[in-house]
């Protein structure tokens, strides 16, 4: 919703979208925000969401809220998102959403496979409403405008349905996924998210590295309302020319500004916030004596004889004793790796050591997942897991123990954020303890470096929440200076 008003020449330089027509300023109120904010005068902030109409579905107050705001932004401008934490309720809040606004048909979701039988599930539970579930092509093409609800998965919705389907609401459950501007699947969501009247965005992660990584969701959701990608880029992503035109766009400018904005069309609220009824959580770093052949491909890393990712693998297997001795200590846990072969080898070494645990890793269908945690809970087994093996929609690990060791640290500190998410959540009644295992003088060092710049931009974007305190345990590795490091390892 853009406001017309006089202009006296204020500067507007890198606010995208706001333009100047004659005398007139021609900016949404989110765009006035920033202009208001470099004038010294504080923003105005999104006005009140007006009370809910239909208040049918058992929803707690700050779920009431995010309904409201959802509702109100969607009527505005013409898109949302709910960014609440892991495990506040945002299928439930989605659901009422779509309740308030009357119904609009055809609704489509689309969502990863973990979760897809869960919207059919919440559907019926709640509304008694039977949601149409599209896994396979042949079924998707034959959905038409008649069908209620559709759920599919992200390449369905790209390749699968009809050209004619035209859905008056959209809902993308887990947003982040869209990060990538440059995809073919990119451009034919976005052509299909236009076409509806209510676009509603779920996401636990809203951004997902850096600021460059919203963009592509907020064009799904608002059109051009935050600006085209060169003028996004260089307002709120440091954004510049190479020696050969190429654009870097890495940087994080304007957090405040961009934070400012976002809160005309977002809703965020953390655990610590709402559910005041959940059991602290206790982060530690564990740093580790060196090992020679890790030290040896920092070496090679460093000086660009070896790829990071197999320097990593080396301080992963220095570190595999380590993690069991860590486990040991904990006698129940939930081990999360980085890789498919080392969850296997942990697996094994605490089998051996008759810690009885289960093994979850990406090649496991998703009812085999549930049913290894199901025995985890009957029988009292610890479990270890690839850290994108339960990242997102896998359940009820919050009964299996409350201390979570990573044996390996991600370099995206998001996905670790929902790893963590999986033991706290509503359900947990002991207080969550976890511990990062990190090797001196390997590339873990080079993988801590990256996750503090990433949780630093993450702060400056989001606020101080949950994810972004995990820098205050992260960023505590030794006093290793790369440089030096590397010129120690050529004059050897």
């Amino acid at each position: 919703m853009y406001v017309k008003t006089e202009w006296h020449g204020e500067d507007i330089e890198h606010i995208p979208g706001a333009h100047v027509k004659g005398v007139h300023l021609i900016a949404t109120p989110d765009q006035r925000d920033v202009i208001a904010m470099r004038q010294g005068k504080a923003p105005a902030g999104p006005a009140p969401a007006p009370p809910l109409f239909m208040q049918k579905l058992p929803l707690r107050d700050y779920q009431r809220k995010g309904v409201a705001f959802a509702v109100d932004s969607m009527r505005k401008n013409e898109g949302a998102i709910l960014a609440d934490d892991m495990g506040l309720g945002k299928t439930l809040q989605t659901i009422a959403a779509w309740d308030e606004l009357r119904r609009p048909y055809p609704l489509l979701i689309v969502a990863p496979a973990p979760v897809r039988r869960g919207w059919v599930r919440e559907f019926k539970k709640w509304l008694n409403v039977d949601a149409m579930l599209v896994e396979d092509g042949k079924k998707a093409a034959t959905v038409t405008n008649d069908v209620g609800i559709v759920v599919t998965s992200y390449q369905l919705a790209h390749k699968g349905l009809p050209v004619s389907f035209c859905p008056h609401m959209v809902v993308f459950d887990e947003l982040h996924n869209l990060r990538g501007r440059t995809a073919q699947r990119a451009k034919r969501l976005t052509e299909l998210s236009w076409m509806a009247s209510h676009r509603l965005g779920l996401t636990g992660t809203p951004m997902w590295g850096r600021p460059r990584d919203l963009w592509q969701p907020l064009k799904m959701l608002f059109r051009y309302r935050f600006g085209n990608a060169d003028e996004y880029d260089f307002a709120y992503c440091g954004a510049y020319r190479g020696a050969w035109g190429n654009k870097e766009n890495k940087g994080v400018t304007r957090s405040p500004e961009l934070r400012a904005r976002l809160a005309h069309v977002m809703i965020r609220r953390t655990k610590e916030d709402v559910a005041k009824d959940l059991p602290p959580l206790t982060r530690n770093v564990r740093w580790l004596p060196s090992d020679k052949n890790a030290k040896k491909a920092l070496e090679a890393a460093v000086l660009g004889s070896m790829r990071h990712t197999d320097a990593l693998k080396a301080a992963l297997a220095a570190k595999i004793d380590y993690a069991v001795e860590t486990c040991l200590e904990a006698e129940k846990y939930i081990c999360f790796t980085w890789m498919k072969q080392d969850a296997i080898k942990l697996h094994g070494k605490l089998v051996e050591e008759d810690s009885p645990c289960e093994l979850i890793t990406g090649d496991l269908s998703q009812k085999q997942r549930e049913a290894a945690i199901e025995r985890a809970i009957r029988l009292g087994h610890s479990v270890v897991a690839t850290i994108d093996s339960c990242g997102v929609g896998v359940d009820r690990l919050q009964y299996v123990s409350n201390n979570v060791i990573f044996h390996a640290i991600d370099p995206t500190p998001t996905k670790t954020a929902q790893a963590e998410a999986r033991a706290h959540r509503i359900g947990q009644e002991s207080p969550v303890f976890v511990t990062f295992l990190a090797l001196a003088d390997s590339a873990d060092e080079l993988i801590v470096e990256r996750v503090v710049e990433k949780l630093q931009a993450w702060t400056d974007t989001m606020g101080r929440d949950a994810t972004a305190k995990m820098k205050d345990v992260i960023d505590t590795r030794p006093d290793t200076d790369m440089e030096d490091l590397a010129n120690l390892f050529a004059e050897e």
